[in-house]
């Protein structure tokens, strides 16, 4: 994922995701599946909110000393 840059779409299905995190396709649905990540669902289908899944990877940012 280039920094600064993000979709045109605030929210995107888990193959459009896997574009733009460092997680595979098979990654999101793991994780999507144990609840490991933010994601929206209604009915069958399943999204994910970018803003969302920005917040989600920050709060795991590991700060310099």
């Amino acid at each position: 994922m280039a920094e600064g840059m993000e979709p045109a779409k605030r929210y995107l299905r888990a193959e459009e995701l896997a574009e733009w995190i460092p997680f595979t396709l098979n990654t999101i649905r793991k994780k999507t599946s144990r609840n490991e990540i933010p994601y929206l669902k209604k009915g069958r289908t399943v999204i994910y909110d970018w803003a969302r899944i920005t917040e989600w990877l920050n709060e795991s940012a590991v700060e310099p000393s």
